[in-house]
């Protein structure tokens, strides 16, 4: 469908808005987002947004958008993260230790 992954796109939200809706004694609330569309690397020619274009799309549901972090800035990155060295003791055959025998 339109939500899988290969029509994912890197973006930059510009605007969010809640959506109040009451139909009869039914009422929901829904998120939508105002972004700017980018490329991404491998996208074929005739997919890729040109040069000096901005697509702005308005009214994208909650549902078809998916957060990530930007590399390198989770805490695993941070300089002071937690690291302990992990013994692997004897998990692997003797055969597989010794690779002068091949």
């Amino acid at each position: 469908g339109i939500y899988e992954t290969r029509n994912l796109r890197p973006c930059l939200i510009l605007d969010r808005q809640e959506s109040h809706l009451k139909e009869g004694e039914k009422s929901s609330d829904e998120i939508y987002y105002t972004v700017r569309l980018m490329n991404h690397p491998g996208l074929a020619e005739n997919e890729r947004i040109p040069r000096g274009v901005s697509y702005i799309v308005t009214k994208i549901p909650r549902r078809a958008v998916r957060f990530s972090d930007k590399l390198y800035t989770t805490d695993q990155h941070l300089e002071n993260a937690f690291r302990h060295r992990m013994g692997l003791g004897d998990l692997f055959p003797d055969q597989w230790m010794d690779l002068s025998e091949s």
